[in-house]
């Protein structure tokens, strides 16, 4: 699920406001074999809400802003052994991302497909 907000403001900049869940996956490139055996959970709370501010009049340049924040969660357990003995790994994540986005060259071509390009921290 996204959802997604826009307006103009009086200087012709786009505030943007969006958020929606995400789904998160982990993947095991080892196989089950023998004693090794590893579970994975995703869980199911992850998100991302943000906001935006596009075409900010910076001398010739209309730039595009981003504020935006990412979170997702899950956990692993993996176990390998034998007869003389085992281990087990344990582990939860929980990572929260918080991002700043400044996009120089940002397009509209076709008046329907917006292109930016610039970076983000």
């Amino acid at each position: 699920m996204f959802l997604a907000f826009s307006t103009s403001t009086f200087c012709q900049s786009k505030i943007e406001i969006y958020g929606g869940n995400s789904i998160n996956a982990f993947h095991d490139y080892m196989s089950d074999e023998g004693h090794f055996q590893s579970y994975y959970d995703a869980g199911l709370s992850g998100y991302s809400a943000g906001i935006a501010i596009d075409n900010v009049q910076v001398d010739w340049l209309k730039m595009r802003f981003i504020f935006q924040f990412d979170k997702y969660d899950g956990k692993l357990v993996v176990t390998d052994g034998g007869l003389g003995g085992s281990y087990t790994t344990n582990a939860s994540i929980n990572k929260s991302v918080l991002s700043l986005g400044m996009f120089p060259i940002n397009l509209k071509i076709l008046s329907k497909l917006d292109f930016n390009l610039g970076f983000e921290v």
